[in-house]
């Protein structure tokens, strides 16, 4: 842009007053810009025009090449951006109308280029847009039968049917529909099978299309955008991997006069048999149904030769998977005390009548052994009968399991309820990790742990509320837990000036930090202040240490009983203060 003062007829510096030596007046011209490129200052300008688009190529100052589509007398279109040099594109642009090759010059460089590059577009959809003439090259057109991005003249027959789109047509080339089926089972061969296929181009009369379901090549005939093809026989299926439920091939339409796959989408066989479970079988992509009775999925439910069999439809199924026998969702944790007497009780939906089956089971994988047991049917509720359930581990205290439902129908036949929510239930130690009436009695409330044990003795222990009748210590019931004991310290020592963050370690030191009235080292007081985020329930607490003559020093700590009495501290361990010395 070009200051104002500048138009007029005053020496200026670079050639300014030269440039405009033949302007006469002093009202301004004004026009509304065409296209506006921010960061951009135009260093030359040459047009050309192909199919009636004028098309704009501008130099800038910093090496760059715009392609421009002028549409109309107010709107221009950048479509491409092309990087020259370094150094701003003279305006020696020139253009071979014959070859539509440009010469393009800069400070250091002539270079020669197409006026297109209709090349680096590899399919329709990139070499035309997908907005009818607000994308795409002008130049390019997708040549559809070539399956190339090419300029008109470079396409066969160009001018035949749909042979050549143009930048702006509204639609590509493309299979829109594959009926009556986009899949088959791997089982079912030599089917028939339409293709619709919008802007399909004619053929020459001695030439024709053919489809290839991968390198199977079935002769395709043509009824207007329709092409009628032959699924593969048995041996022209791939076999599908084991673990997949199916196998995807290349479904494609080959011109014999181009000996070009010009299109193509994808085409599945699928084996609905790999589906062991109601809620996969028919939540499936594939047309497959499952035998409830049969305990299988296929794609011919038919052949469900079960009395009284039910059929959970998999396709166009709008219930799809929920229509399954299988367990709701879980409304609340179950917890199983190891050992301990429990039943499970389970909500269900879409059973079978109870007439149908004959028993119920249940099934806990603990520690990878099942323990199962029976269960009865009260409506859609199936109870677990009551079972002292138990896991080994001695340093976990809980264990997450998977509940497993299970139901035999009159024949025999052993069925499993689906469980799309995963139902768990944990089992639980109150006495692993809990080594203290403090870390016992804080333990989350639904386990149902309290200590049990003889006062102010540490001999008591963790149990389960209904197995412990006296001498009990709960979170609320203001009974005091045994005083704390300390057994370690750390660090081991420390500057006779204090600051040093010492932790103290024991049990029983109290429930929360609050409860931690003073720690001592010999007769000075450790500070508290600030260490709330290090303190661990029932275990330690750190403080700062103050100055002190050098020297070992006991340490001891009060907390507040949940009576409100305090509460000393026993156990032998000691801080040392140690002397620097420097030099």
């Amino acid at each position: 842009r070009v200051q104002s003062d500048n138009f007029l007829c005053n020496p200026v510096a670079n050639g300014i007053t030269q440039l405009y030596k033949y302007a006469k007046g002093i009202t301004p011209v004004s026009s509304t810009a065409l296209l506006e490129v921010p960061g951009s200052r135009m260093s030359s300008l040459i047009t050309s025009i192909e199919f009636n688009h004028t098309m704009a190529f501008i130099g800038t100052s910093k090496g760059n090449l715009f392609k421009v589509h002028v549409e109309n007398s107010t709107t221009a279109r950048l479509y491409e951006r092309v990087p020259l040099d370094t150094s701003p594109v003279l305006t020696d642009i020139k253009i071979n109308d014959t070859s539509r090759e440009m010469h393009v010059l800069t400070e250091q460089k002539l270079i020669k280029m197409r006026a297109e590059n209709c090349s680096q577009y590899t399919n329709c959809e990139a070499c035309i847009g997908t907005d009818a003439g607000n994308d795409g090259d002008p130049y390019c057109g997708w040549c559809t039968l070539e399956r190339k991005c090419s300029r008109y003249s470079d396409c066969d027959l160009p001018d035949v049917s749909t042979r050549w789109l143009a930048y702006n047509a509204a639609q590509c080339i493309n299979i829109t529909d594959v009926a009556p089926y986009d899949s088959l089972p791997i089982t079912v061969t030599e089917q028939q099978i339409k293709l619709s296929v919008q802007q399909l181009p004619y053929l020459a009369t001695d030439q024709s299309y053919e489809c290839y379901f991968g390198s199977y090549r079935s002769p395709a005939t043509k009824t207007g955008e329709m092409l009628n093809c032959t699924s593969p026989p048995s041996d022209g299926i791939p076999s599908i991997q084991q673990r997949d439920d199916a196998v995807s091939v290349d479904l494609s339409v080959y011109s014999t006069e181009t000996m070009v796959h010009f299109i193509d989408t994808s085409f599945h066989f699928y084996n609905c048999s790999v589906f062991t479970s109601c809620v996969s079988c028919v939540g499936s992509r594939w047309a497959c149904d499952w035998c409830v009775f049969d305990n299988r999925c296929t794609h011919e439910s038919s052949t469900c030769t079960k009395a009284n069999e039910i059929i959970i439809i998999g396709k166009n199924n709008p219930e799809g998977p929920k229509s399954c026998p299988q367990l709701e969702a879980q409304s609340g944790e179950v917890l199983l005390p190891n050992g301990i007497q429990r039943s499970i009780t389970v909500r269900t939906e879409n059973l079978p009548n109870a007439t149908q089956i004959s028993s119920y089971g249940c099934s806990l994988d603990i520690e990878g052994v099942p323990q199962t047991v029976m269960a009865r049917r009260y409506g859609t509720d199936i109870t677990c009968e009551q079972k002292a359930y138990t896991y080994l581990s001695n340093t976990e205290p809980e264990l997450e399991v998977r509940l497993t439902v299970t139901w035999t129908d009159t024949s025999g036949a052993a069925h499993i309820l689906d469980d799309i929510h995963g139902f768990n239930a944990t089992l639980y130690k109150c006495e692993v990790q809990k080594p203290d009436c403090s870390r016992c009695v804080t333990a989350r409330p639904e386990l149902g742990c309290l200590w049990c044990g003889a006062m102010p003795s540490v001999s008591g222990v963790c149990k389960l509320n209904e197995t412990c009748n006296e001498n009990v210590v709960t979170l609320y019931n203001g009974v005091n837990c045994p005083d704390p004991v300390l057994n370690e310290v750390f660090p081991l020592t420390g500057p006779i000036e204090g600051n040093t963050i010492l932790a103290v370690m024991g049990t029983d030191i109290g429930r929360r930090f609050n409860d931690v009235v003073a720690v001592m080292v010999g007769n000075q007081s450790c500070d508290l202040d600030g260490f709330s985020s290090d303190y661990v329930i029932g275990a330690s607490v750190s403080c700062r240490t103050r100055p002190e003559r050098e020297g070992n020093e006991s340490v001891s700590l009060t907390i507040k009983g949940a009576d409100g009495t305090l509460q000393n501290s026993s156990g032998t361990v000691n801080f040392h203060y140690t002397v620097s010395y420097s030099g």
